[in-house]
């Protein structure tokens, strides 16, 4: 018997998606029927076919609905898309409630808070500052030190539209003194 894993590591995801639907079609347990379709969600996703994701996360879940690898591929498949970040939200708070240990679901449930956020139009601007002026490519503007463009050492750096996720920047004012 072909093995979906083994497709799935070498990136054979159309490949590893009929297996898994093979292995669905011949399982008749429901815990070999959620395995199934929780690695064919996760084919799925990698394929960029999220409503498929979706319906396998979610029939996945169902039949298991204790095992915390079922509401974690939901809350992945829920977050990809166009995406439905309070259903997600849940799914990785249930997750995350029956398998608290699990860092990987921690880092998806964070990762999603985020990206929420920013959707909300609210950013970490810390993060932004230091992401964009100390290491980006800002720093090096500022690095470049140009002569001041009035007595006071301040120079303006004109900038073309500079789209940071949603927020756009149009000019800098640096003191080069």
């Amino acid at each position: 018997m072909p093995d979906g894993a083994a497709a799935f590591r070498a990136r054979r995801f159309d490949e590893a998606e009929a297996i898994y639907s093979e292995a669905l079609q011949s399982s008749s347990s429901a815990e070999g029927r959620a395995q199934a379709l929780c690695s064919r969600a996760q084919c799925r996703l990698k394929l960029k076919n999220f409503k498929g994701a979706r319906e396998d996360a979610a029939l996945a879940r169902a039949l298991q609905p204790e095992n915390p690898k079922t509401w974690y591929r939901l809350g992945c498949a829920l977050a990809c898309g166009v995406p439905r970040f309070n259903e997600a939200l849940e799914a990785f708070e249930e997750a995350k409630r029956r398998a608290p240990e699990n860092t990987e679901v921690e880092r998806a449930l964070q990762t999603l808070l985020k990206r929420k956020s920013e959707a909300e139009g609210r950013y970490d601007w810390l993060e932004v500052y230091e992401k964009y002026f100390e290491t980006g490519p800002l720093a090096v503007a500022a690095n470049e030190r140009p002569e001041p463009l009035d007595g006071r050492g301040i120079v303006l750096l004109q900038l073309s539209t500079c789209t940071v996720g949603a927020l756009h920047m149009f000019a800098v004012v640096q003191n080069c003194m």
